[in-house]
């Protein structure tokens, strides 16, 4: 049974696939035209089937250095020149890539990157950008500079700052749900590290995600690029919703001025809170946060070290 494709391989595949541009070609656009220490640049070795097969299709994700590539913006110029010859429309480009999200969001988490926030870069981003002809571009460069880099937070800071947006990222907001939940009230042993499940009733759907006990602490949202950002998020959860972290040997939440809201259902008074206002509060394990109406992660004391996806 064939392995999982890389962020790469599902980048090479969707060219080829949807568009009939073959590696070679793509190489050529992506790929630098500055020399390297051997005197050739990486654009012009593409040209050996052999070595673009083993070093860039194929290459362990992440491992490729800066130097190897062109300049997003405008290898993301030349592939939209070439799409748009090839008769292919802005629309149908921008679709085209759209329909790869959950395939490169896939690959990325599978080895280890965040794939959650290039999904939801994809729905918040390039879905509202506003000159809709400008889409595939904005697609491409997004979709490329993430397959090369394996780091979405970096893909996204290149892209915002090379391309226009939205300036305010609106939340789409979900029904309303009764939100209830029954907890233990028993007091918990403190621990030094803390953890976040997102949950929907008794079911989990992600995490645990390990906040480290510092003063800078996590940021939680859809958009949050932060290192150890939290971005599982629903639609309705801002770009930066809530910050949590440590402080006088105490864990805090506070609301970085969420769209649709945080409210804490609290361990100790067993009532639920809304902590919109964006004065820190108190957690504890054993407590709720919901921000918005779609997302709720349960608090815990965890003992893992292991980070967050980049």
């Amino acid at each position: 049974m064939p392995g999982q494709q890389t962020p790469l391989e599902t980048m090479f595949l969707l060219f080829k696939a949807s568009f009939g541009l073959s590696h070679r070609a793509v190489a050529k656009m992506i790929l630098s035209d500055r020399p390297l220490t051997n005197g050739r640049p990486t654009a012009q070795m593409a040209q050996d089937t052999s070595w673009l097969s083993r070093t860039i299709v194929h290459s362990q994700p992440g491992s490729l250095e800066d130097r190897y590539f062109a300049d997003w913006s405008h290898a993301s110029k030349q592939i939209l020149h070439a799409l748009l010859k090839k008769g292919y429309s802005n629309d149908e480009i921008y679709t085209a890539i759209s329909s790869t999200t959950a395939a490169m969001a896939r690959a990325l988490s599978h080895y280890g990157y965040n794939g959650h926030l290039y999904q939801n870069a994809i729905s918040r981003l390039i879905r509202r950008q506003p000159d809709k002809d400008n889409r595939a571009l904005v697609s491409i460069a997004l979709f490329v500079s993430t397959a090369c880099w394996c780091n979405p937070a970096r893909a996204i800071t290149y892209a915002t700052n090379h391309f226009s947006f939205v300036n305010d990222v609106e939340s789409f907001t979900l029904p309303s749900r009764i939100f209830s939940s029954q907890i233990d009230s028993k007091k918990l042993v403190p621990h030094p590290n803390l953890g976040l499940l997102r949950v929907n009733d008794t079911i989990i759907l992600g995490g645990p995600y390990i906040i480290k006990p510092s003063t800078i602490g996590s940021v939680i949202g859809a958009l949050a690029l932060e290192d150890g950002a939290i971005t599982d998020v629903g639609p309705d959860v801002s770009a930066r919703h809530l910050r949590i972290y440590l402080d006088n040997e105490s864990w805090w939440a506070q609301d970085l001025g969420s769209t649709n809201g945080t409210h804490l259902l609290g361990i100790e008074a067993n009532e639920e809170v809304d902590i919109s206002s964006g004065s820190p509060v108190q957690i504890h394990p054993g407590d709720f946060l919901r921000l918005g109406l779609s997302t709720t992660f349960a608090v815990a004391a965890v003992a893992s070290n292991k980070s967050n996806q980049r």
